[in-house]
């Protein structure tokens, strides 16, 4: 009987049931707010160049100068074989053209082309006579070397290619007056290119020799489809007006005795609210507002030393949370961060996500919105 007491008493804590958070992800549905403000009735237009046309027409030239002289080289030693005597020819060999070995150039930009990659400005119009306009700017593909690699350090893998190359854009906004509104470098990132692996090495070295220029072109291809894609990206985050979709969590509570309808209807009606977000729907913020105070009210019972209260310090910490969420899409930013600064006293394990995701999201969310 001792010994079943004993147990009993060891057993005791995984007994006891503390309040949990009771988790769901939400959809926030919302128009992202510009960085950099301009009249939303300017129309824009788009323009695309390329700084080294020079260099790779003289590149072109070379290439092209190489082939004429290998050429004129072989006709003027065929007009000599051609001249020599039956005997002589017996004891000369016939000239052959010297080949000349492709290699990689490197494509000049067409604007049409690049513009197809190119969506638009959110909440903008284009239009020949624009108010602004968006510049972006490549400095040119730029081939740098490929290695030979094997996918197991002891050599044993498949063998592959990996390329390296840089494609650097920039982006500029100029109004109609001559005044810089952006002037930002998109990407300058050294990147790598995997090619097909094989596990004959031979072979893989074989097919990349008589392939390389054609592979090299084909990722300088979607190279500039991404960087124009990306360039798009950065001009609408700094200007547009973008449609956003935002997955985050949203709390309410759970434990064994104890029940909370008031925050599962608050979850409930932050979630609806959320789905048709606007800060101008009085009807969503009306209902964040109202979600707010039942947060609110549980929180001003909150006790973080009891595991056991009905709002210890998890349940707290997903509550803060959701107040912090709500309060910056009502456009209090001063309670949003007071409710960040609670949430790094209680230092929740289990929310360091959550919150690393929220600080993100409130520090943006301020800069676009505070008037």
């Amino acid at each position: 009987m001792r010994i079943i007491a004993f147990l009993c008493f060891l057993m005791m804590p995984l007994l006891v049931f503390p309040q949990k958070q009771k988790k769901k992800q939400v959809v926030l549905n919302y128009i992202q707010k510009p960085l950099i403000k301009v009249d939303n009735s300017w129309k824009y237009n788009v323009k695309v160049s390329q700084t080294n046309r020079e260099e790779l027409a003289e590149k072109r030239e070379a290439y092209t100068a190489k082939i004429a002289k290998a050429e004129a080289d072989y006709q003027k030693a065929l007009e000599t074989y051609n001249n020599l005597s039956s005997a002589e020819r017996l004891l000369t060999k016939e000239p052959k053209k010297r080949a000349i070995n492709k290699y990689f150039i490197g494509k000049e930009l067409e604007e049409e082309e690049q513009l197809r990659y190119f969506e638009g400005l959110a909440g903008f119009s284009s239009s020949e006579t624009a108010n602004f306009t968006i510049e972006i700017i490549f400095d040119g593909f730029k081939y740098i070397t490929a290695d030979k690699k094997n996918s197991a350090k002891d050599g044993s893998g498949d063998t592959y290619y990996s390329v390296e190359f840089k494609n650097k854009v920039n982006l500029k906004v100029i109004d109609q007056a001559g005044n810089i509104l952006l002037d930002q470098v998109v990407d300058d990132k050294l990147k790598r290119f995997k090619t097909k692996s094989g596990s004959d090495a031979g072979e893989v070295e074989k097919s990349w020799k008589a392939n390389k220029v054609s592979i090299i072109s084909k990722i300088e291809e979607e190279s500039y489809k991404e960087q124009m894609m990306k360039a798009n990206q950065m001009v609408n985050d700094q200007l547009g007006y973008p449609s956003k979709s935002l997955d985050i969590n949203i709390f309410s509570a759970k434990a064994k005795k104890i029940t909370y309808p008031d925050l599962d209807e608050a979850l409930e009606n932050t979630e609806k609210a959320m789905l048709t977000y606007n800060d101008e729907n009085q009807q969503s913020v009306e209902a964040l507002k109202t979600a707010l105070q039942t947060w609110n009210e549980r929180l001003a019972n909150k006790d973080i030393s009891d595991k056991k209260a009905e709002v210890n310090k998890i349940i707290a910490s997903a509550l803060y949370i959701n107040a912090a969420y709500s309060y910056a899409l009502v456009n209090d930013f001063e309670k949003a961060n007071e409710c960040l600064v609670e949430l790094k006293v209680l230092k929740p394990a289990r929310f360091t996500t959550d919150i690393r995701d929220l600080e993100a999201f409130v520090k943006d969310f301020s800069k676009r919105n505070s008037n």
